[in-house]
């Protein structure tokens, strides 16, 4: 008995010592069941073509002859080339090996592929939600346009990357309660609201655009500045009249450096009096418009939704009292 005492304790301790320097006893977190769900929710999704995005995945123009390490069929799971589970990154494009050769029909002449990295970019359609999931990425990087409307990333508390540019059909993009988010690429699209909180911020950064205009955001960590690279697109024919935090505005650089958070509007349209800028009395020439009290040529569709209304008076409102 005495044996067995003195023995517990030395195979416990050895258990822990082998834990500690062992890969092999390292615990392996799980991959949550929703982010399966959710991807082959995606995955599964039907285009106006009548296909699914993940179908789309394999219907790829490769170069008649051409050898590549890319293959497989799509079955309607969500283990696609453009999803990684290894590293829980998803990809709006990837990038493949073709080599070999072939006959130009014009020419006649040998046309080589040797080691080409050949993008293959299916036209994705519909939201990706991947909030409150494991997901450490979702990226573009072959710069992929597709049709897409949304992206939802709240609450992944492993997200690290979100890189998500030319996405002409996506208006809204929202990370939010992401502590270890560190990169974050959201230009060259049509995005109207943005709502991201990178690694170390108290709070979110958002942007709402006003008007005929959309906007984007950089950000890189950087653990001695909070710093946010802001983008703001006018329409052709429009102006931009500034960033509005806390009512007043800011700044009227197309492009600027905003440090640490808050909300702001990007405003593009609804200066109603032509004072130059966004105050209470735009706010209530508009709610006046609306209601057919007056009649004006001014820009007040604030919110873009092809008219004059309450909702856009409300919105300018929101901008002068910065909520």
């Amino acid at each position: 008995m005495k044996l067995r005492k003195r023995i517990i304790p030395v195979l416990l301790a050895a258990v822990l010592v082998l834990t500690a320097v062992s890969p092999a006893f390292a615990k392996q977190e799980p991959e949550r069941a929703e982010i399966a769900d959710k991807l082959r929710a995606f995955f599964t999704y039907v285009t106006p073509s009548g296909y699914s995005n993940g179908e789309l995945c394999y219907m790829i123009d490769i170069p008649e002859g051409a050898h590549t390490m890319y293959g497989g069929s799509y079955n309607g799971e969500y283990y696609t080339p453009f999803y990684d589970p290894s590293l829980r990154l998803l990809s709006l494009s990837i990038g493949i090996w073709v080599y070999g050769s072939d006959f130009d029909p014009q020419t006649g002449e040998e046309v080589v592929w040797d080691d080409w990295d050949y993008p293959v970019c299916p036209d994705f359609y519909g939201v990706v939600d991947l909030a409150d999931t494991n997901v450490r990425g979702v990226n573009n990087p072959h710069n992929n346009p597709t049709h897409i409307s949304e992206f939802n990333l709240d609450n992944c508390e492993r997200l690290e990357l979100a890189e998500l540019s030319h996405q002409h059909y996506c208006t809204e993009v929202s990370a939010v309660n992401c502590p270890r988010l560190r990169s974050i690429k959201i230009e060259d699209g049509a995005y109207r609201h943005i709502a991201v909180q990178p690694k170390e911020y108290e709070a979110p950064v958002e942007l709402a655009a006003i008007g005929a205009g959309v906007v984007g955001l950089n950000f890189s960590y950087n653990p001695d500045a909070q710093i946010s690279n802001l983008t703001a697109a006018p329409a052709e024919g429009t102006e931009f009249l500034g960033w509005y935090l806390g009512g007043e505005c800011i700044s009227t650089a197309l492009h600027y450096a905003f440090e640490g958070a808050g909300k702001l509007y990007a405003c593009f349209g609804g200066d109603a009096d032509g004072s130059g800028s966004i105050t209470v009395v735009d706010a209530i020439l508009t709610l006046r418009a609306a209601m057919g009290i007056i009649e004006f040529d001014a820009d007040v569709d604030a919110n873009m939704n092809g008219g004059t209304d309450v909702a856009d008076a409300i919105l300018l409102l929101r901008v002068v009292m910065g909520i």
